[in-house]
């Protein structure tokens, strides 16, 4: 049985403890694989409930999958990825398994309740494709609006203007963004304007906005939003789960 002074290893003749090691979790934040450990509990328990087993043929299917996805194609790349890794090859089945098992049981739970959490959340789950001016100063803000009011190009004063280093080359272009992104402050004003419509400014955690709204996406209940849906309701099954268990940590 493992105490503090159980002596792990040695750099050359100096004991290496698992006193040092759980010091080194604590300071390297690694604390967390304690947690995860108990957390892999808790799902083996939840294979074993509701009876998820994976075969020998879907985890060699997933291996080779695992394997292209990261362009390993030969065995030497195999074993040299391995080694890299600190994995055996029966590391890296067990691995593949589990994260087959993790998301049959993310399935399972999410299956009746997907279509009610969209239903739920459908507002905040559409979309719009949006460009943003931002700058430090509100009379600045100001002045910039009321040039585009007289028919200046957005795009134009954007690359000039704004402050938002990440955004100038691409003229300030955020993307397709979803509307639970946004700030409430930028939010409302955002998602109250026409396709095309400037808006702004918006005051934002002592920032300056303008907003170039090009287009408005409803919420569909497609592959990606199943997929964040699922994990929602994974997290929150999970949570509840370690809320109600008798967790007792010795160390």
């Amino acid at each position: 049985m493992l105490s503090e002074k159980t002596i792990l290893g040695k750099l050359d003749s100096e004991p290496i403890t698992t006193s040092d090691l759980l010091r080194t979790l604590k300071l390297s934040l690694g604390w967390q694989a304690v947690h995860d450990a108990f957390r892999d509990k808790l799902l083996e328990r939840a294979y074993e409930h509701y009876g998820i087993v994976v075969s020998d043929q879907e985890v060699v299917g997933k291996m080779e999958s695992y394997r292209k996805s990261r362009h390993i194609y030969t065995d030497g790349d195999t074993r040299a990825w391995l080694e890299a890794n600190g994995l055996t090859d029966h590391d890296f089945a067990e691995l593949i398994e589990r994260d087959l098992k993790l998301a049959r049981l993310k399935e399972l739970l999410a299956a009746d309740k997907i279509e009610e959490r969209f239903a739920l959340q459908k507002v905040v789950l559409s979309k719009v494709e949006l460009y943003q001016l931002m700058v430090k100063d509100k009379d600045r803000a100001t002045e910039l609006m009321f040039l585009l009011n007289d028919g200046a190009n957005f795009w134009g004063l954007c690359k000039e203007y704004t402050e938002d280093l990440s955004t100038r080359q691409q003229c300030g272009y955020l993307g397709v963004v979803l509307r639970s992104a946004l700030r409430p402050e930028a939010e409302g004003i955002v998602f109250a304007a026409q396709e095309g419509e400037t808006v702004g400014p918006v005051c934002s955690l002592g920032r300056f906005y303008l907003f170039h709204v090009e287009r408005f996406y409803p919420a569909l209940l497609d592959a990606e939003t199943s997929k964040m849906l699922t994990e929602q309701i994974f997290a929150e099954w999970l949570e509840a789960q370690v809320h109600h268990s008798a967790i007792e940590l010795f160390v």
